[in-house]
């Protein structure tokens, strides 16, 4: 699957993303990037796999490069800028690589309906060749990149099933595998947004 720039643009140029308000605490705003880049033919995706800290909700997951915003972030973007250069040390120019941004997602926990607000936005490079991810252990275990053709080939899709340690509730979720690894959750439904724009569908 290759995707050019001009026509991930005309995508998002007739998205309007949905928005909540913003969190009276600064730390229950977090952002990511989905950042694309295009080699050989084929868009790939960058990824990172969360380091296990006990401190971390998502530790051990999948994921895209973000984090949890600052009092010195401008911005939202400006979060997921700065976020993706410590983590993978890839520098993000919002005035010629932000194509745009997807729908908010609520940081949900344990049913509070007021934990948090995610704000994903779309990066597309211009290089024409995948520039290396230097990962810093501290938060990523593992970066890669992945090709968009992989996430949406059915033959991704799985069930994931994951128990709640606090309640012991068993539930399933839709998921994809990719690198030996399981994307679920938040990261599944940012790119099941981000399939939504582009006209695509991820398989379920």
């Amino acid at each position: 699957m290759l995707l050019s720039i001009a026509e991930l643009q005309q995508h998002f140029d007739a998205h309007t993303p949905e928005r909540y308000p913003k969190p009276s605490n600064i730390r229950a705003q977090a952002s990511v990037a989905l950042i694309l880049c295009n080699q050989g033919g084929q868009s790939h995706v960058c990824m990172i796999k969360r380091t296990s800290r006990d401190d971390d909700r998502w530790s051990g997951h999948m994921a895209l490069p973000g984090g949890r915003a600052s009092l010195e972030d401008p911005s939202p973007v400006e979060v997921a800028v700065r976020e993706t250069h410590e983590e993978v040390g890839l520098i993000l120019k919002p005035d010629t690589q932000l194509i745009g941004s997807l729908d908010e997602l609520q940081l949900l926990h344990h049913g509070d309906q007021n934990q948090g607000v995610l704000s994903p936005h779309v990066f597309a490079m211009t290089s024409n060749t995948l520039p290396t991810l230097v990962p810093d252990p501290r938060e990523v275990a593992q970066s890669y990149w992945i090709p968009l053709e992989t996430l949406f080939d059915p033959g991704s899709a799985i069930t994931h099933t994951f128990e709640d340690r606090r309640s012991q509730e068993v539930m399933s979720f839709p998921a994809l595998q990719a690198q030996g690894e399981i994307i679920w959750g938040l990261t599944y439904r940012v790119l099941f947004n981000f399939a939504s724009v582009i006209q695509r569908t991820l398989p379920l």
